[in-house]
């Protein structure tokens, strides 16, 4: 699995929402997002920083500390199979 295969930024346009996963390990899939206003957590422009620092990260954890260097609130979970 090459670097770009293993981390991910993807949009959920139904919830408005910014995910990121790490894909290393596939039976520890640790994943977090950030969602836009609407009820819920954030703002419009909070959720564009959120995207672009996501997609300007080289991997899971720098993604994290950027979004936590910008006080970008997120929820993190991890999934085991």
């Amino acid at each position: 699995m090459d670097e770009k295969e293993s981390y991910e930024v993807f949009l959920d346009e139904g919830i408005k929402a910014v995910y990121i996963r790490d894909n290393v390990d596939s039976h520890n899939l640790p994943a977090a997002f950030t969602v836009r206003k609407g009820g819920l957590k954030g703002n419009s422009r909070t959720f564009k920083r959120a995207r672009e620092l996501a997609r300007s990260a080289k991997d899971f954890s720098e993604a994290l500390d950027l979004w936590e260097d910008a006080g970008i609130r997120y929820h993190y979970y991890c999934r085991t199979d």
